[in-house]
């Protein structure tokens, strides 16, 4: 927001008009409790000029206004093209007009603003004291970004008017915006902010320092727009009478939101809205974004109101931190194929102990004795051969190593993320926090929410790319593109045909999401295509 302060005074002391009538107040409520017009919503290329009371506002205008008065008034043009690429910014805009006959003029305007971060970051103290204190926590450097926002807006204006004679004029003119903007709040230190990191008897077993044991920097969003309708008539009765009746309309939203971080008392709330719930089904990482979620807390609020949850790990085990035992979750099921290199069809199912009175034995296999898990569970036929091979794909992936296989998983997703985040026009939806991800990451264009979008994005990449990746459905604000590193080098036959290493493969997803967003050429590939 950009409200005009001259004096140096409150931003709510300031009349703002544009041709002569008042302009609504922005919904933001500023320094000093300030609700002011935001300048920053009427598009440049509209203005001709602007005129500024200083000195006897408040006698003419009242009280209110002893700041001063600044009157814009738009301009008549014909058409005109702007644009401009300064470092970390991108401004267009068009302006142009039509005359309905002799006696009128309709000029429309629009713009298109998008601001980068900007960055004058340097880690802050507390977090270099913090990974000193605690050598085995990778902390992220820096851990907050100061700067200005992450900002797009886009602005229009209608300015109209048709003489209907000699003594009337009808009039009209209306500016609009929709913006949003992302930036970052401070740095929750697990060791020195301990109204988050404490335990709260509200949450019993809910712990911060399980999902964040890093610390964690919420970012800040806001997404607002703007409108305002001026329509009336003027004109003139003899040379000392002049009229103007006109109406007006404004209006101001903003949306606030805050992502990266966690509010307990959200499931709590949820559960408490719904006494009758006994059983709820949590995802550990979603297959859609690969964001990694509290289970072990969630299902810890769940089990203090006699709640049962069970727990979808279908890609926790092999891709996500995902220690079973301190989970203490009671039931989880696992598919095998996915990171584990088990055949398809395979999975397993787990059962605490202590919670097995909490499921009845299936009548089929009622009668062979058993008091496990198989008593439970009845999966008729089973396929053994695929069983068989279990044990030998469990083998390979312990002789890997979960922290090599993690730490290869995380660096090659960081490679093609950290070049395709600063990318204007993309928007990434998973975290960089570590804890929060397993190599799974999404992403859409700016704009591009529908199915139909993704799907054909993801059909692109790999037919241009010879980047295999897949679209989802199910983000609040749209569908998206999923993509998921592998852990091997990938080959095919064929005289041109060869494969690529997971790196050199992160780093040409990088570059070719990159060339999708400017539209550029494609250039075809030969390689073999490969999952990630």
């Amino acid at each position: 927001m950009r409200p005009a302060t001259p004096r140096g005074l409150s931003a709510d002391q300031t009349l703002v008009l544009v041709n002569g009538k008042r302009y609504h107040r922005s919904a933001l409520l500023g320094t000093r409790s300030a609700h002011a017009p935001d300048l920053a919503s009427i598009p440049s290329l509209a203005i001709k000029r602007i005129e500024v009371l200083r000195d006897g506002a408040s006698a003419q205008y009242g009280s209110d206004v002893i700041a001063g008065v600044i009157n814009i008034t738009p301009d008549q043009p014909a058409w005109t093209r702007s644009a401009s690429f300064p470092s970390k910014e991108y401004q267009a805009g068009a302006r142009g007009g039509i005359a309905p006959g002799d006696r009128g003029s309709i000029v429309l305007t629009g713009e298109y603003d998008k601001s980068e971060a900007t960055s004058r970051t340097r880690q802050r103290p507390d977090a270099i004291a913090f990974q000193a204190a605690n050598p085995t926590i990778a902390v992220l450097n820096p851990v907050q970004r100061w700067g200005q926002p992450d900002e797009e807006r886009i602005r229009g204006a209608i300015d109209a008017r048709y003489r209907l004679d000699d003594v009337a004029t009808l009039y009209l003119f209306s500016t609009a915006q929709s913006a949003d903007g992302v930036t970052d709040f401070n740095w929750r230190n697990p060791a020195g902010t301990a109204n988050v990191y404490n335990s709260s008897s509200a949450f019993p077993g809910f712990s911060f320092r399980t999902l964040y044991p890093a610390g964690f920097t919420p970012r800040f969003g806001t997404e607002f727009s703007d409108y305002q309708a001026d329509t009336g008539v003027r004109g003139e009765l003899g040379e000392r009478f002049r009229y103007d009746v006109s109406v007006g309309l404004g209006r101001s939203r903003i949306d606030y939101t805050m992502r990266e971080s966690l509010n307990a008392s959200l499931n709590a709330a949820a559960f408490e809205a719904n006494p009758q719930l006994r059983l709820v089904l949590l995802t550990h990482l979603s297959h859609r974004t690969g964001l990694v979620l509290p289970v072990r807390e969630i299902a810890a609020l769940a089990r203090a109101r006699g709640i049962d949850a069970i727990v979808d790990a279908a890609h926790s085990w092999g891709a996500a931190r995902h220690d079973a035992r301190r989970s203490r979750l009671r039931f989880r099921r696992h598919q095998l194929p996915q990171w584990l290199g088990a055949p398809l069809g395979v999975g397993a199912i787990h059962i605490r102990r202590r919670a097995l009175s909490r499921i009845d034995r299936d009548p089929a296999e009622s009668a062979n004795g058993r008091d496990g898990v198989q008593a439970r569970v009845h999966t008729g036929t089973a396929d053994f051969a695929a069983i068989l091979t279990v044990p030998d794909a469990l083998a390979f992936q312990q002789a890997i190593g979960r922290t090599r296989r993690a730490a290869r998983l995380r660096a090659l997703r960081d490679r093609w993320v950290s070049a395709v985040r600063p990318l204007p026009g993309i928007e990434i939806l998973t975290p960089d926090e570590p804890d929060l991800h397993g190599g799974i990451t999404a992403f859409r264009l700016c704009g591009l929410t529908s199915v139909g979008d993704n799907a054909a994005l993801s059909a692109r990449l790999l037919d241009r790319h010879r980047i295999f990746t897949v679209h989802r459905d199910g983000p609040a604000k749209g569908a998206c593109v999923r993509v998921t590193p592998a852990l091997f080098k990938y080959g095919c036959s064929g005289a041109r045909a060869r494969g690529r290493s997971g790196a050199d493969f992160s780093r040409q997803c990088g570059a070719a999401i990159e060339r999708s967003i400017h539209a550029r050429a494609f250039q075809k590939a030969s390689l073999a295509p490969m999952e990630m």
